[in-house]
């Protein structure tokens, strides 16, 4: 078995006694497929040969080799399409998921999940620049409690300013009491607006008014 090993040629002679077992050892020596038959092995060692460099592989019993698929690079997204602030159905049909995570990226988002997942992303997580405008309320405005906040004022020309604080004064408390003998209690704009009280409560607001009637009421000086 050994010396049939090392030949270059065979002949039927050399294998026809041969078992199966051997007929494969001679194959995997050459390197060439061992499956199959005991037929389709005996025809394909009397198929080796010295002048031959390539070995023969077993085209009848083997599965064949599937070529690999060579992944292609996507083509890159134009820098026009990466820095649009909103992105429509129109613009990204037909893109490629490598492109959409292209997208995504730029953006700062998750690239993970299935085509459909990246689509929706990409038109509901891409906010066009916004027309509204978003005011920074001042520390200064901001409320400190109950007992130290001060109410806000908006005036005709728009601007913002602290309703008046601090002790009330004879005068106010008159013109507040006239007032509330003119218009009602709970009419505080109409007192505010009345130019017999308006001066004299210039910078109290409407919530002043009710709060000082209030302490007024639990004091029983009403």
């Amino acid at each position: 078995m050994e010396g049939l090993l090392s030949k270059d040629t065979y002949e039927e002679k050399d294998i026809n006694e041969l078992k199966k077992h051997d007929l494969e050892r001679i194959l995997k020596h050459h390197g060439i497929s061992a499956r199959g038959t005991k037929d389709e092995l005996q025809v394909r060692i009397l198929n080796i040969s010295s002048n031959d460099d390539e070995a023969l592989t077993d085209t009848a019993a083997s599965t064949p080799h599937k070529k690999k698929r060579e992944r292609k690079e996507p083509e890159a997204v134009s820098e026009e399409l990466l820095n649009k602030k909103k992105y429509l159905n129109k613009d990204i049909d037909g893109l490629h998921v490598d492109q959409l995570k292209q997208i995504l990226k730029k953006n700062n988002l998750h690239v993970t999940g299935k085509k459909e997942e990246l689509i929706d992303r990409i038109l509901t997580s891409i906010p066009n620049n916004s027309s509204s405008i978003t005011v920074s309320v001042p520390k200064s405005l901001k409320q400190r409690g109950p007992k130290q906040s001060a109410p806000i004022i908006v005036t005709d020309a728009g601007e913002v300013s602290l309703g008046k604080k601090g002790k009330w004064s004879s005068d106010e408390e008159q013109a507040l009491r006239d007032g509330l003998k003119v218009h009602g209690k709970g009419n505080w704009s109409s007192i505010l607006q009345d130019p017999s009280f308006s001066d004299i409560l210039k910078g109290r607001t409407g919530v002043n008014l009710k709060d000082k009637v209030v302490n007024w009421s639990k004091a029983g000086a009403l």
